[in-house]
């Protein structure tokens, strides 16, 4: 038997990844929430619950991995959207590509991490700290 689960609609910042991805196809309202106050986060989560999502996936992600230049999701919003979803039972997923997003999502206090970060070779010693944090945080990617 499957055992599929989903976030339902994704967080990210006013003109974030994917946004990019979905200019111009009609389906950008459909996958996509704007978060760019951290006040914002509670709504936010409760209208995912509302529609029977099993985690919180947030987007931070500035582009420069992919040549683009995005606005990413805040320290202080991923925080809050990661309070928010905890507090409500729900586990947060990251997307996150660069090390210093995975920091980000870290200490916001994200779960698991949809990817792993590509902008440090895995024998770099910085890849290998954050590797450790992300073991002993319990998160998992």
């Amino acid at each position: 038997m499957a055992d599929l689960r989903s976030a339902g609609m994704l967080a990210t910042a006013p003109g974030g990844h994917p946004t990019q991805l979905l200019a111009g196809s009609g389906l950008e309202a459909e996958m996509t929430e704007f978060i760019s106050d951290a006040a914002q986060a509670p709504a936010f989560v409760q209208a995912r619950l509302a529609e029977g999502a099993d985690y919180l996936k947030i987007v931070i992600d500035d582009g420069a991995v992919h040549g683009a230049e995005l606005p990413a999701m805040t320290p202080d919003v991923a925080a809050a959207l990661a309070a928010a979803a905890h507090e409500a039972g729900l586990r947060v997923i990251a997307h996150a590509i660069t090390a210093s997003e995975v920091e980000i999502a870290l200490d916001a206090g994200a779960d698991g991490l949809a990817h792993v970060w590509s902008d440090l070779a895995p024998d770099d010693p910085a890849s290998q700290r954050l590797a450790e944090r992300v073991r002993a945080q319990g998160s998992s990617s």
